[in-house]
């Protein structure tokens, strides 16, 4: 086999051919009489990669059924220009979304497309967003797939009897092949800036890969002051980031502007003064996956759901709990809610019918947080009993249940976005965490400081490289997601204890509200 190489190498000195032709014959043939490893060292030493592949048909056709996993393995260890692998991963990532299978998709994301759409930030966020908001405007699927099939099939050479090497050479008709090759535009990848070539389309990797960082926050933007009687007890940021919700301890719930921090008077109701409203202190809020309804839990265990347009109550849930409402979501395409409460209670209920669908019990104290996993089939609650529990929501059963540090409370709980198996803790404690589903930890994180301050609340940037975290100093911190490293220390702007930290869902941004009245957003 290798004289026959040899030999042939030889015959084709004596034809005017570059040397990415030669190499490209020789990889077809190894390619073609499944000669993996020759074919393998070949493309190694000699840094040149080519877009080959069995049967374009093939490639073509399971594009178009949008069978996504064939696809990658027919183009397992193709080199594409960066745009193509970019298009590639959207088009997948967009359609598991269409399907509700966003955890899927942030997975898939994060595990092999991080690195190849480095290049294009623009359309990685895009992507992001759709994946944390769950919503996805409206697009012709089948139209994308033609553009996309296109695309690659023009770009890849196809491995076939005809242009074996020996075939072809014993026809004498290189000038003819060299000529075919240019004309499929075959091209060399070009070099990054370290002098690697790109890399070829991966299979499942098991280690994420990091994109460039993004800014952090590190300094105070606007500065909203209310009277310290009607300070704000809770704040939610509206999926696209142009709004936020703010709760208050007497009622009254206002719809802001993000970047400005002023009341919204383009809604009518609010133009008027005629606020949405709780008879009792509003404890926690949260947006639909298009912005437009807002649930609102109060501290008599009273749910409402409110129309950001008019202002309108379109339901309300007298009897949700017996005890405030201490976090709230909106589930099942927004047909449900899901809410816990300072009884230590986390329920479901139906906003057709109003009903309660589902009851999880177990907690001692009050809820923190409830997170929906695994496509909404399993529900984490974590709460101030020091346990995080992960339930079966068909079911109401308990898979899992876990105290990450013994008895401390837990004042917070967030799933990372590049890794939705790791979840950052924050305790009554100088210490946060990230831990496993299983309850594994995976690091810490603390400051600097001599005479260190516990904790109050924490959570990811919007795009999970970076943690914040508010203190009992007043201050907040910013830490590195991936090492734990102390980024910045921000200086003090509260003057009474911080009662909340939200971050901005898209941009590097963050809101913070405390008990002297002030919201305060942060930027970098």
């Amino acid at each position: 086999m290798r004289a026959d190489i040899c030999n042939s190498i030889v015959i084709m000195a004596e034809v005017e051919m570059d040397r990415n032709t030669v190499l490209l014959m020789i990889m077809q043939y190894l390619k073609a009489n499944l000669l993996t490893e020759s074919f393998e060292t070949l493309q190694r030493e000699a840094q040149l990669t080519f877009s080959l592949v069995y049967s374009k048909t093939e490639v073509r056709k399971a594009i178009l059924e949008g069978a996504w996993e064939k696809v990658l393995v027919l183009l397992k260890n193709v080199s594409f220009p960066d745009r193509i692998i970019s298009m590639l991963y959207c088009q997948i990532i967009q359609e598991l979304c269409s399907n509700r299978e966003f955890d899927l998709a942030a997975y898939f994301l994060r595990e092999n497309a991080q690195k190849a759409m480095a290049s294009d930030r623009a359309r990685y966020t895009q992507l992001l967003g759709i994946i944390k908001s769950r919503k996805l405007e409206e697009w012709n699927v089948e139209q994308q797939r033609y553009e996309l099939a296109d695309e690659i099939c023009s770009n890849t050479i196809e491995i076939n009897s005809n242009t074996k090497l020996m075939d072809l050479i014993c026809l004498g008709s290189l000038r003819e092949y060299q000529d075919a090759v240019y004309s499929a535009k075959v091209k060399q990848p070009k070099e990054s800036a370290s002098g690697k070539s790109r890399e070829a389309i991966p299979m499942m990797k098991s280690k994420p890969k990091e994109l460039p960082m993004t800014p952090y926050i590190t300094t105070l933007a606007k500065k909203r002051s209310t009277d310290e009687k009607y300070h704000l007890k809770t704040a939610a940021y509206s999926p696209d980031g142009s709004t936020i919700a703010t709760g208050s301890i007497d009622g009254f719930i206002e719809i802001l502007d993000a970047a400005t921090l002023e009341v919204r008077e383009d809604l009518g109701y609010q133009q008027v003064k005629q606020f949405m409203l709780h008879e009792h202190s509003v404890l926690s809020l949260a947006f639909t996956s298009d912005g437009n309804m807002l649930c609102a839990g109060d501290a008599s265990g009273l749910v409402k759901i409110w129309r950001i347009t008019d202002g309108k109550c379109l339901r309300k849930l007298l009897r949700a709990h017996n005890t405030g409402v201490a976090c709230c979501k909106f589930m099942a395409k927004n047909s449900q809610v899901v809410s816990g409460c300072y009884g230590g209670l986390v329920r479901i209920h139906g906003l057709r019918s109003g009903a309660l669908l589902k009851e999880f019990r177990g907690h001692t104290s009050y809820i923190v947080n409830v997170l929906l996993l695994d496509s909404e089939s399993a529900l984490l609650s974590a709460a101030a009993d020091g346990t995080v529990r992960v339930w079966d929501v068909a079911s109401s059963t308990l898979r899992m249940k876990f105290a990450p540090r013994g008895d401390l409370s837990i004042n917070s709980i967030w799933q990372s976005y590049l890794n939705p198996e790791h979840f950052l803790i924050c305790t009554k404690s100088c210490e946060l965490i990230v831990v496993t589903r299983n309850g594994e930890l995976v690091q810490g994180m603390e400051t600097e400081e001599e005479k260190k301050s516990d904790f109050i609340e924490a959570c990811y940037s919007s795009d999970g490289h970076w943690v914040y975290a508010a203190a009992q100093n007043l201050r907040l911190y910013v830490f590195d997601a991936q090492d734990g490293k102390l980024m910045k220390t921000l200086d003090k702007e509260h003057d009474k204890e911080i009662l909340g930290l939200v971050p901005h869902p898209v941009e590097a941004k963050a809101v913070t509200y405390g008990m002297d009245g002030y919201l305060i957003l942060w930027e970098a």
